[in-house]
């Protein structure tokens, strides 16, 4: 009964903060295939494809690519769920070069937007910001 009591306090405190913790396999998630066929994946601009697993990144030129031009490790430093949407801060390290993630998945779970830079974790989404991109679950 205490245990129980316990529980039901830390769930009503979780509520109450507006902020549930959830892992990258439940509800909404990260991982998947995400795509924007107007990107080419050429220069310093987002890839049109990334096949994103728990603990990695994988880069495609084109949607209909087989082969990827790159990949790395991605690791999740925090998530958390707000205004009817998923937010994750990551670190990937491609290629060498760390880099700091900042992660929306949309509230129906379709649509994936980051900002990204090498020093530090971005503020916020801003499609004007550092390194900005938005891809649709595939």
């Amino acid at each position: 009964m205490i245990v129980l009591c316990a529980v039901a306090a830390v769930v009503v405190a979780l509520v109450v903060a507006g902020c549930e913790n959830k892992s990258p396999e439940e509800s909404w998630t990260y991982v998947g295939t995400w795509a924007n066929a107007d990107y080419t994946g050429l220069g310093s601009g987002p890839p049109a494809k990334i096949e994103m697993a728990a603990s990695s990144m994988t880069f495609y030129h084109n949607v209909t690519d087989l082969a990827s031009y790159t990949s790395g490790t991605f690791a999740v430093a925090d998530d958390w769920t707000s205004g009817g949407n998923h937010y994750f801060k990551g670190i990937a390290v491609i290629g060498g070069n760390t880099n700091f993630f900042l992660m929306r998945v949309s509230n129906n779970n379709n649509t994936l937007e980051s900002n990204s830079t090498n020093t530090a974790y971005p503020a916020s989404i801003d499609p004007a910001g550092s390194q900005y991109a938005i891809f649709a679950r595939q």
